[in-house]
């Protein structure tokens, strides 16, 4: 098996720091709250507290995505490979093949599905990603 070139290596630029995730997470541990406290007295309470549970879930997983695990971006020859951090473990989440994938400045279009990209302005550059104004 050939090993590739490592042609770049960088930190992907998220979107939220530390105290915007947090506060994020307080908003979507609020609004369970609120909801818990005042689906006690409407008709099939439970149908409220379940829906709050899963669009909480979703937010919560939106929010982190966007800021709290390390994601690395490192460019081959051929393909751009997605290292993410979750702690101490450092796992492989995404593999793009150049050829097969289409970039902008905020998504990754591969196989059909739409992936978030945070490239830093040197990544844009190797990846030729025109920068809307």
């Amino acid at each position: 098996m050939e090993e590739k070139k490592e042609i770049y290596r960088g930190k992907a630029v998220t979107q939220k720091d530390e105290k915007q995730t947090i506060k994020a997470l307080l908003k979507a541990a609020i609004f369970c709250l609120v909801i818990f406290a005042v689906s006690k007295y409407l008709p099939f309470s439970w149908v409220f507290e379940i829906g709050a549970i899963v669009l909480s879930a979703i937010y919560i997983n939106k929010v982190l995505k966007q800021g709290t695990f390390i994601a690395t971006y490192i460019l081959y020859e051929d393909k751009l490979v997605v290292l993410t951090r979750y702690g101490l473990i450092e796992m492989v989440t995404a593999q793009y093949e150049l050829a097969k994938a289409t970039f902008t400045e905020r998504t990754i279009t591969y196989e059909g599905k739409t992936h978030p990209f945070y490239p830093d302005e040197e990544l844009k550059r190797l990846l030729k990603i025109q920068t809307i104004s």
